[in-house]
């Protein structure tokens, strides 16, 4: 016969139920068809002919038949498994030609078969194998000996030659120096160092504009007086601030602080602050250190914005008609002496009336939206409460009504 064609592997499906197989082409024994099933987890199992399958005769020029064993054991190929026939012809030559006589024609044509599909298989392995383009300059290809190369990683040299690396900073150089520092890391605390993940970076000099993607660490304090107005910080990226004395932060359309109102930071306060797209900085988090604030006096508009804590006690005794605190903050007030709250309609105060304090009253005010101040909670000191023209509600703890 003539190979016009290659003995390719032939691969199938398993589906649970087929148990015969087709073969495209002609083996000569039936040992150099070989069979291996893939298993659905990857794992590759190699059968055995008479354990696991059958074959047809061999010498059969349009090919033949394999039929999985099913009994005892059942070897059907299940869904999810792939079977692989390969044809592999030994690499002998077992036909002894008689010295004169007749041309064994049919002999010397049976092993010329047999060396075209050994040829066959010999280049279906070269064409897996990795190999270099035809112009490459590469001049040694050869591996490093075992005792070299135990326990390091295939390599190339600057020339483009094999060889193999320990897998330290020295060998990688095909990644930046970056990545050598973290690769070298000997623990995961080390590579969180490398990484900036939580560690504390040098402080940083208040001023105009400040600059956290300079930070060498996740956690950096921002040290001095100077009013902030905006934060430099990349898309995504996160950095705790911690505030070392008092100074403002101004909220605006590229610096987005909490309540969008600025801040008037105290020592020891932190923010955590966060890079938008469009060079918009956000404030996720504000936490004071002292919830307790310095003392505010009284006036006629008395500012709670500008309280250093989220406590905070009033002193003097001039009647307050308005508060300014920025939508959705809530400060909680202790007055240290006796004066009028004047209840309207920016100061909204339980009962629609004005309240009389003493000193150790407690209140706490909630800002809504359209510059309007709530006094949701009002706590006497005494636990009475009183009225607008002086007299005793009781003994009261009072809340405002829901807006």
């Amino acid at each position: 016969m003539t190979i016009s064609t290659s003995p390719s592997p032939i691969s199938y499906n398993g589906d649970d139920s087929t148990a015969s197989f087709s073969i495209t082409w002609k083996y000569f024994a039936k040992s150099h068809v070989v069979v291996t099933l893939r298993e659905s987890d990857g794992d590759e199992v190699t059968w055995v002919l008479g354990t696991q399958y059958t074959l047809s005769d061999a010498q059969i020029e349009s090919g033949g038949t394999l039929t999985v064993s099913v009994s005892p054991t059942d070897f059907t190929p299940a869904t999810g498994e792939t079977l692989l026939i390969e044809l592999v012809v030994p690499n002998t030559q077992d036909s002894s030609l008689p010295l004169g006589g007749p041309f064994p024609s049919s002999v010397v044509e049976d092993e010329l078969d047999q060396a075209a599909q050994r040829d066959e298989k010999i280049q279906a392995v070269l064409d897996r194998c990795i190999k270099v383009p035809k112009t490459d300059t590469a001049t040694d290809l050869v591996l490093p000996i075992d005792s070299s190369r135990a326990g390091e990683f295939f390599s190339f040299d600057g020339s483009g030659n094999v060889t193999s690396a320990a897998g330290t900073s020295a060998d990688l150089t095909a990644v930046s120096t970056f990545i050598n520092t973290l690769l070298d890391d000997a623990d995961a605390v080390s590579a969180r160092q490398t990484l900036l993940i939580d560690t504390s970076g040098a402080d940083i000099n208040s001023a105009s504009t400040i600059d956290l993607d300079a930070a060498t660490g996740d956690f950096v304090d921002v040290t001095g007086t100077v009013t902030i107005t905006a934060i430099t910080l990349g898309d995504g990226v996160e950095k705790t601030v911690r505030f070392t004395g008092t100074l403002l932060l101004t909220h605006g359309a590229s610096l987005v602080l909490e309540g969008n109102a600025s801040i008037q930071t105290a020592a020891g306060d932190m923010a955590v602050f966060r890079g938008d797209a469009s060079s918009v900085v956000r404030m996720v988090e504000y936490m004071r250190l002292q919830p307790h604030g310095a003392n505010i006096v009284a006036a006629t508009t008395t500012n709670l914005d500008t309280a250093t804590g989220d406590l905070v006690d009033i002193t003097g005794t001039t009647t307050i008609t308005g508060l300014t605190l920025s939508e959705g903050k809530t400060r909680t007030v202790r007055f240290t002496d006796a004066l009028t709250l004047t209840h309207g309609a920016s100061l909204v105060l339980p009962g629609s009336a004005n309240i009389t304090t003493v000193a150790g009253d407690y209140a706490i005010f909630r800002a809504y939206s359209g510059g309007v101040v709530r006094c949701v909670s009002y706590q006497p000191i005494n636990f009475h409460f009183p009225s607008a023209d002086g007299s005793a509600r009781g003994r009261t703890l009072c809340k405002c009504p829901s807006p």
